[in-house]
């Protein structure tokens, strides 16, 4: 599990979008490892795939609201407003 947190908190602080490799070389993990637990994080819907090309996000309306939540518990724990 270290590896998973290591990766899941990578994108609790991400400015933005970033894909496998990003991941791996900020966090130092294998990028295969790191594409393993983006595939887990993603059906865990903890976090979201983007179209490289246009930038959106993949899926439809309710992916991004799904993203748009996960955002707002991710900012109020950091808060503590959520436990």
């Amino acid at each position: 599990m270290e590896n998973y947190d290591a990766v899941l908190a990578f994108f609790e602080k991400a400015a933005g979008p970033a894909n496998a490799g990003a991941v791996a070389e900020a966090t130092g993990i294998d990028k295969k490892e790191v594409s393993k637990i983006m595939a887990k994080l993603k059906k865990e819907e903890k976090i979201v795939s983007q179209n490289a090309a246009t930038g959106e996000l993949k899926n439809n309306h309710d992916e991004i609201c799904r993203h748009q939540m996960l955002i707002h518990v991710l900012l109020s724990k950091r808060s503590g407003s959520i436990e």
